[in-house]
């Protein structure tokens, strides 16, 4: 709820500051679309303001009704752009050549360098991109610790797996994955306990088809679930034990697309297999269509080299073995490399902040439940 709610405030405060600057902030004296000195009201560039404030009031409209257009992604993605570090730090670096003019540089142009040598320096230290996806990786590391206790028997085991897969472009019978595609290995390894468990399960693959590209342009290309369910294949899942989803794009499309297919087959909880850094908003997604969840993350950033996750460390006391105590500490030492800054971080913590804006995008459309099933804690260890 803190999430939240620091998101609305956010929010409303971007909104308010936006209508000052386009709106009611004043022109200057002797400015000639005010007709007359200390009159001018707007300048002229105001009204330019006002179609640029008009074109991404419509790209944001359009966001919200069709999310999946292609050419409404593609105007997305240039609109969002200051809304990361690197586009925003080019962004003020554009205003700050603005102000260089003979020579000479502005004051508004000296303060766009720092703000924008600021926010590189920042978003590109490896503890500060690190403590971030720890922050937001928190209930997947719970649940990663949990894991080895749960006994639970679960109607489906759901893979997200967009993304996880690379499209084979020599071979056809290749199969690459990218840096996510150890969500299938998760989805693999779940499913075999749940028959060690004695749980007939199955594996729900939703994954649609790779945006933009096109193989051939006469045929629609083919889902990326196709290629995952080849993988589970190969790894000993029996193929009448995968399900195949192809339409879904992304979490919300996803979960969609299950809830009117197999709910009405009695599937109520399922083991969700996806991204540790998107786990809990594709919690909350599914909780808000009726689909209780049991998280199994992967793909964690946190525990990539240079990571100085705080993991709990747990041990039974001596001569008792039915109790366990509990601590907290950092997995590896701080070192001064640590404070270095480097292109991987920028890329870790952009990756964290297109997190926050969509799940920012899903809390405006009342895509996400205010409550999901609390992650338990680990039991204690009997003798």
């Amino acid at each position: 709820m803190l999430f939240l709610t620091l998101t609305q405030l956010i929010f409303l405060t971007l909104i308010v500051w936006l209508v000052w600057r386009v709106v009611f902030r004043p022109g200057k004296e002797g400015d000639a679309s005010g007709g007359s000195a200390g009159g001018g009201k707007y300048r002229p560039r105001d009204y330019l303001a006002w179609l640029g404030a008009l074109i991404v009031l419509l790209a944001v409209i359009l966001a919200l009704l069709t999310p999946n257009n292609g050419a409404v992604v593609q105007v997305w993605s240039v609109i969002s752009l200051p809304l990361r570090p690197l586009g925003l730090s080019i962004l003020l670096l554009l205003f700050a050549l603005m102000g260089i003019k003979k020579g000479a540089i502005t004051k508004d142009a000296e303060n766009y360098i720092k703000i924008t040598t600021a926010l590189l320096l920042f978003f590109s230290i490896p503890i500060i991109a690190f403590l971030m996806v720890q922050l937001i990786e928190s209930d997947s590391i719970a649940a990663l610790q949990i894991a080895p206790y749960r006994r639970d028997k679960v109607d489906a085991i759901v893979l997200l797996g967009q993304a996880t897969t690379q499209q084979p472009f020599l071979e056809a019978n290749q199969i690459h994955l990218t840096d996510a595609g150890d969500r299938i290995l998760q989805a693999a390894a779940e499913y075999r306990q749940q028959l060690r468990l004695g749980n007939d399960a199955f594996i729900i693959v939703s994954a649609g088809p790779r945006p933009g590209q096109r193989l051939n342009p006469n045929q629609p290309n083919p889902a990326e679930a196709f290629a995952i369910a080849n993988v589970l294949k190969s790894l000993g899942i029996p193929a009448s034990d995968i399900l195949i989803e192809p339409t879904g794009l992304d979490i919300r499309t996803s979960a969609e697309a299950i809830k009117r297919k197999y709910v009405d087959e009695g599937i109520k909880r399922v083991i969700l297999v996806s991204s540790a850094l998107n786990m809990q908003r594709a919690r909350q997604t599914f909780a808000q269509l009726g689909i209780s969840t049991i998280p199994s993350p992967a793909s964690f950033y946190t525990f990539q080299a240079g990571g100085v996750p705080k993991i709990i460390f747990t041990s039974t006391q001596k001569d008792r073995c039915d109790t366990i105590s509990v601590t907290f500490r950092n997995a590896r030492e701080v070192q001064f490399s640590d404070f270095m800054p480097n292109v991987d971080s920028l890329l870790l913590s952009t990756r964290v902040i297109n997190e926050f804006w969509s799940s920012v995008y899903y809390f405006l459309r009342g895509w996400l439940s205010t409550t999901v099933d609390p992650i338990p804690v680990p039991p204690n260890i009997k003798c």
